[in-house]
This record gives structure tokens, C-alpha cells and sequence, in this order.
């Protein structure tokens, strides 16, 4: 027997295809209604839900995760790219639907010349949030690390409701930080978010004097944006003697205090490993998100879209991944690492069909990029037309993205990726690929601000 569609799915009168609306019921996140790529009329009206067999919805994901939920942006807004000329239309402009939501119309993506994004700034008029003139009122009180301003300019473009308020990040003579945090009398009842980015050992110890300042001035909610969960990778140990620091930073994060309407939320963005979420304690919740939605909105603006497919380095990046493209026209391809002369690990085409194919590489970060690169060489040997990267985190220690520069091939080494996608998740290093061919940044700002609005969505 089929199940009926979701009672919210509308029909796009544009395309035809049943999109369903945003959900934030435990446990499903559900994507906007298609956009078409034409601006639609000023009288128009979504036509009434239909139903249909659950098959016909290709954009329904499932998560799991702690409290509930898990903060997916698959409904999260995205890119919407505009060229001089109209981009080469394909089937996959039809079968990829968009994944915007309602009041958002862009992400904050660093394109190639000749494609753009234009970010244009949402309309707040959600009950309560305006004053009697009709004026918008400021709800979200929005501070951030220094390394996180560019995030946090980019996500007040996006929403009227989000006001930033400043910290002075000083030190004493002795090294220490001497910190202020303004306006400090008016954060109570606002709802208050914090945008970390531990990118190094050193500045932990002034963000987390912040983190556990914010609550005890009484805001209404107090929500702690980590993107990227520095230790994730030390998840687990073989021997005795090492230390699992992803449990240290799990436990001192836990020790946030409650605040006045409840406990700390603290959200990331695809974290290395899953088991990261149980070492947290009970006194915070936990909230992780996924950022293939920017992926996603993309490759809608490839020229041969329609020729992609996704390739996973491992099993466990195709674990970790693989459900968020199933409904999606992609064919996935897993590559795997076989021991080598020595300790050397040679990547080996595991299953799946490149022969002709742009495939692009998922993976949730890249620390020196020799993973990426043997699995882009094993594809191509296999036939692949082209290859190309996505990680949410760059980490590259030591400027190791510097191999992958296009500026800096010779003919004894050509490029190996046609793109390289990362996000704004460690703005730190994001900031400096910017405009280095072939490195694409996409901005996770849109990300955030559907975590942050979610509660207006809720019943």
C-alpha cells in the first residue's frame, strides 16, 4: 500500500513536480517548494496540496540525532546563480529542485567570473516582530569570534531580525584576554547566538570566557554555532596511552550554563563521526546539520549538470553522506583504501559505474588533500570525463591547498579537479582560497539562519 504525500506538499504550477514544504517535525526535515528559474508573477498563489504516492517525492531526507532531530539544511536556503546568458538547460534543471525556503532567496557563494549570486535581503513580518510603525524589530542578538565576521556580516544581509552586537577582543599584558562584551544589559529576553570557530588551541580560551557569559545575562535562548567540531577526528583510540580529545572539548562545551528558558543548543555542521554527539552531557542539547545543500544548489548551475555523479573516498564517507543524495538523479561511486608497499594506502574504485562522467568527490573535510587527490587520479583512470571536490571543512594545516592552486601547475603536473568546493565553515582558511581558481566558496550563513528561525516555525 503507498503512503499518502506529505499534507503540506505543494505542486509547482511551473514544473509540474510535488515539492514539499518545510517541516521541522522530529526526525524529517523536508525541503522548499521548487523556484523556477523565471521570476514569478506578483499574483501568484501555490495551488492547493495534492496527494500522491511518497515515491513521487524525491526531496524528503531523514536524519537522526540527539534531541530529537537532526538540524538538517537540506531545507536550508541556497544559491541563486544568474549568468549574462541563460546556462545550458538539461534534464537535471528539472529533476534537482531547488532547496531555498520560503523567505530566502540566496546563498553567499563565491562563483567564477561569469556566474554570481544575488543576495537580496528577507522581509521579517512574522507576529511580534514588528513595532507599531510597521518598522522591523531586532530579536536576535548575534555576536561572533573575530574569525567569524564575515559570517556573521553575511548572515544579518539575510533577515532584518538579526542584529550584531560587538565584543572587544583585547589582552592584558601578560597574554591573557580582556574581554567586553557591549550592549550586555540588553540581552536579556532576546534570543542570543554565538558563532565560534576553535581553529587553534589559543583562541578557545577567550571564546569559551564568551560562550559561558552569554547565558547568565537571561536571554530567552542561547544558541552556540560551532560549524566545525575541531577534535571530531580523535573520536576514538587504539592503544592505551592516547587520549580521545573529542571527549575533552564535548565535556567543557557541556558545562555551558542553562539559561532562562533552558538549556544551551549547540550546532554543527557535519561532523566527522556521529558516536561525537554522545559525549556531550545532558545539561546541553545538540543540534547537528548538514551543508550538501549548498552542494546541491550548485551543481544546478553546472553546465552539465546532468552529467554528475557523486563519488564517496571511503565507506565511511559514504556512510556518512550517502542517504542525503538517495533521492537525488545521482549514481553513487565509493572508492576505498587498500594497503600499499609499506605503510603507503593506495585508493582503489570500489563500486560504480565514472566512464564519462563529471564526479565530483564528497567528503566532510580535507586536512593535507592526498586522500582527495589519489581517489581524483583512480576515477579518472577509470574513465571519468572530469573530477572535481566538495568538503565543508578546508582545513589544510600548513597552506596545503597551495598543491591544488591552478596558478601554481606546470606542465608536469596538471590540474587534477575542474572545481573545488568548500564552505565558510573555518573562515579562517576559507578567507584566503577566495578567488583561487580552483576553490569555490559557498557561505553556510543561509544554513544558520534556518536553525536560528526555526523556533518561529514550530506549532
Amino acid at each position: 500500500m503507498s503512503e499518502p504525500v506529505h499534507p503540506n506538499a505543494l505542486v509547482s504550477p511551473h514544473s509540474g513536480v510535488i515539492q514539499p514544504h518545510v517541516s521541522t517535525a522530529a526526525g524529517v526535515v523536508t525541503s522548499a517548494p521548487h523556484v523556477p528559474s523565471s521570476p514569478l508573477p506578483q499574483d501568484y498563489v501555490a495551488e492547493e496540496p495534492q496527494r500522491n504516492n511518497r515515491d513521487s517525492l524525491p526531496r524528503t531526507i531523514l536524519f537522526s540525532g540527539v534531541s530529537g532531530q537532526y538540524a538538517a539544511a537540506s531545507a536550508a536556503a541556497a544559491a541563486s546563480c544568474q549568468q549574462s546568458s541563460p546556462p545550458p538547460t538539461s534534464p537535471l534543471s528539472t529533476s534537482l529542485p531547488s532547496a531555498r525556503s520560503g523567505s530566502m532567496d540566496s546563498a553567499c557563494l563565491s562563483l567564477p567570473q561569469g556566474r554570481h549570486c544575488t543576495p537580496r535581503r528577507s522581509i521579517s513580518t512574522g507576529s511580534g516582530n514588528s513595532s507599531g510603525n510597521g518598522a522591523t524589530k531586532k530579536m536576535y542578538k548575534i555576536f561572533y569570534c573575530p574569525s567569524m565576521a564575515s559570517v556573521a556580516q553575511a548572515l544579518v544581509k539575510l533577515d532584518d531580525r538579526f542584529v550584531l552586537t560587538e565584543i572587544n577582543w583585547s589582552h592584558f599584558a601578560d597574554g591573557f584576554p580582556n574581554l567586553f562584551i557591549h550592549d550586555a544589559p540588553n540581552v536579556k529576553n532576546y534570543h542570543v547566538c554565538f558563532l565560534a570557530n576553535f581553529h587553534n588551541p589559543a583562541v578557545f580560551f577567550e571564546q569559551f570566557s564568551v560562550i559561558t557569559a552569554l547565558p547568565k545575562l537571561l536571554p530567552k535562548s542561547f544558541k552556540l554555532f560551532l560549524p566545525f567540531f575541531p577534535t571530531g577526528t580523535m573520536e576514538r583510540v587504539s592503544r592505551l596511552g592516547e587520549v580521545a580529545t573529542a571527549n575533552t572539548l564535548a565535556r567543557i562545551l557541556s558545562t555551558i550554563p542553562v539559561c532562562s528558558k533552558g538549556p544551551a543548543q549547540i550546532c554543527v555542521f557535519d561532523i566527522h563521526a556521529l558516536q561525537n554527539q554522545f559525549y556531550f552531557k545532558d545539561t546541553v542539547l545538540i543540534r547537528l546539520g548538514t551543508c550538501v545543500n549548498l552542494l546541491l544548489e550548485r551543481i544546478r548551475c553546472l553546465p552539465d549538470a546532468s552529467n554528475v555523479n557523486i563519488a564517496f573516498p571511503d565507506d565511511g564517507a559514504a556512510k556518512r553522506f550517502g542517504d542525503l543524495f538517495e533521492h537525488f538523479p545521482f549514481r553513487r561511486i565509493i572508492c576505498h583504501k587498500v594497503r600499499g608497499e609499506g605503510d603507503k594506502r593506495i585508493v582503489k574504485l570500489k563500486e560504480g559505474d565514472v566512464q564519462g562522467k563529471h564526479c565530483i568527490i564528497v567528503d566532510d573535510l580535507v586536512q593535507s588533500g592526498s586522500t582527495l587527490i589519489e581517489c581524483g587520479k583512480e576515477l579518472l583512470r577509470a574513465g571519468a570525463a572530469c573530477v572535481s571536490a566538495y568538503v565543508t571543512h578546508a582545513i589544510f594545516p600548513q597552506e596545503s591547498y597551495k598543491k591544488f592552486l591552478t596558478a601554481g601547475l606546470t606542465p608536469d603536473t596538471p590540474q587534477l579537479f575542474q572545481y573545488f568546493f568548500v564552505t565558510d565553515s573555518n573562515p579562517h582558511v576559507a578567507d584566503k582560497l577566495r578567488g583561487q581558481a580552483p576553490f569555490e566558496v559557498l557561505g553556510i550563513a543561509p544554513n544558520i539562519r534556518e536553525i536560528i528561525l526555526d523556533e518561529e516555525r514550530a506549532p
